[in-house]
């Protein structure tokens, strides 16, 4: 990914992730599982052609819509047997938090959460058809294209289906030219719940007597997959955010500005398609993708460069 900005603006990217994108694609089609413990399964020929009653099924298609029509599991009955002890694909929180994983057949998750519901991705000529969640995936690529580029051009990139990387190097360049006190930038970062990576840890360590601008701890990355709840902003992170404008460097200045323009990227997602999504924000394309892990579901982290030796980061890879 090329620049999108002058070289004398500092480079900032965003990773932009989409949170729990196919339980959150199957519940814009079907609002009734809002707020219930799901999970997406893979379609298996196998056990199409090959039913648990012994009779033989041929190839059946299920098109996205009515998404009803590929409820596997719901209300303690399997609906359709040749799809119950799919691969799980996707696995919404409320499931997670009753002890379902990815790592999971269907039958294995119906066992450990019998209150879930299982749907099946949608099929056609024997084959999964994932034409409904690209589309959603455009859909949603396309609003954060737009409001990201609201003050400058961007560049996106795209990852995968329901992740993107945006350079807004320039947007943010141009929001910070335009906003005429950088004290109201910063708040709005802070109101926006915007953590900062390895804040607290550099706190630590100034407490300790030792350097200032801590290193990030390389099991810091892995932390935030094992418990994906929503947190409020850390002390450390909101004591770094209230510093005063006169101790802000340009590259700190620029992620501010990139924390408040993915932050309303995030905002019209959900307004627009109901998805929350969560972020990741520094200076390259690896360290974003780093952070924004750190933090999820529907929040956003910015790294800054003076809270990780480049020697650890690697190393966290």
């Amino acid at each position: 990914m090329a620049a999108a900005s002058s070289r004398t603006d500092p480079r900032v990217v965003a990773l932009i992730d989409m949170d729990c994108f196919y339980c959150a694609c199957e519940r814009a089609l079907d609002p009734s599982l809002v707020g219930v413990p799901m999970a997406v399964v893979q379609y298996n020929p196998y056990q199409n052609a090959h039913h648990e009653d012994g009779n033989v099924g041929g190839v059946v298609s299920l098109p996205a819509e009515p998404a009803s029509a590929r409820v596997v599991y719901k209300g303690g009955k399997v609906l359709m047997s040749s799809g119950a002890n799919g691969s799980i694909i996707a696995v919404s929180y409320e499931a997670r938090k009753r002890g379902v994983t990815r790592f999971f057949r269907g039958r294995e998750a119906i066992a450990h959460c019998p209150e879930m519901v299982l749907v099946q991705v949608p099929t056609a000529h024997g084959k999964s058809d994932m034409g409904m969640y690209r589309s959603f995936g455009a859909r949603t690529l396309k609003i954060i294209r737009e409001v990201c580029g609201q003050s400058a051009p961007v560049l996106v990139e795209k990852a995968s289906v329901d992740e993107m990387y945006v350079d807004v190097s320039a947007a943010a360049a141009a929001l910070l030219t335009r906003s005429a006190l950088r004290r109201a930038l910063f708040d709005e970062a802070l109101a926006a719940g915007t953590h900062v990576a390895g804040a607290a840890e550099a706190a630590d360590e100034a407490s300790r007597g030792a350097q200032p601008g801590g290193v990030l701890a390389r099991n810091s990355f892995r932390a935030g997959h094992a418990g994906q709840i929503e947190r409020a902003v850390d002390v450390a992170s909101a004591a770094w955010w209230e510093r005063d404008a006169s101790e802000w460097d340009p590259e700190e200045e620029a992620l501010a500005a990139a924390a408040v323009i993915v932050d309303r990227a995030r905002r019209a997602v959900t307004a627009h398609l109901g998805f929350t999504c969560s972020a990741g924000i520094s200076s390259n394309k690896l360290l974003a993708k780093l952070c924004g892990g750190l933090h999820k579901p529907n929040q956003q982290t910015v790294l800054p460069p003076q809270v990780f030796a480049p020697e650890c980061c690697l190393s966290a890879v």
